[in-house]
């Protein structure tokens, strides 16, 4: 809402007031417009990443060069037990040294777009003897081309064996009321 007042001691708006406020009507249309567009904007980029925070699996946002941008809970879960996969410097890699290679080379791979558009996915061995981790790294395809894109340039998908969904029996028995 927008109010133009005068103090009492000033005279009425006259034409030329009148006038102005006229060409700027416009504008001020235009700002609100945009206002709402970057508020719906904002409403569903808060809405993805905490859909994104709900996944079981992990889930990373990498920057152009392979910087961690954004981690899901679960992302930040498996990299906190450092059983695998670890943050250096704000970048992926895997404990063991081929595998964090491999790691790497996808990563920019997919950060610069010159893989497969699908990605690549990895086995990554964990020190404490469990099942590897299955990281898919893929590219993201970008609004604006060239080298004034922003945002993620590549996601990565961690999947641990060992954090299984709910039993669908569960789910079940949850949903219906089942014993």
């Amino acid at each position: 809402m927008l109010h133009v007042l005068r103090s009492r001691r000033v005279e009425c708006f006259d034409t030329d007031d009148v006038r102005a406020m006229e060409a700027l009507m416009p504008h001020l249309r235009r700002a609100d417009t945009i206002r709402r567009r970057l508020g719906d904007t904002d409403l569903r980029q808060r809405a993805a990443m905490e859909g994104l925070d709900r996944l079981a699996v992990g889930v990373l946002l990498l920057g152009e060069h392979g910087s961690m941008t954004f981690a899901n809970r679960s992302a930040d879960r498996m990299l906190a037990r450092a059983d695998g996969l670890v943050l250096r410097g704000g970048r992926l890699h895997a404990t063991e040294p081929r595998e964090s290679g491999a790691l790497e080379r996808a990563v920019a791979l997919a950060c610069r777009r010159g893989g497969s558009p699908t990605g690549e996915t990895l086995l990554i061995s964990r020190p404490s003897g469990r099942r590897p981790f299955v990281v898919l790294v893929a590219p993201l395809t970008r609004e604006v081309p060239g080298p004034w894109a922003c945002g993620p340039a590549a996601i990565a998908f961690i999947t641990d064996p060992h954090a299984t969904a709910a039993e669908p029996q569960v789910v079940l028995r949850h949903l219906y009321g089942l014993t």
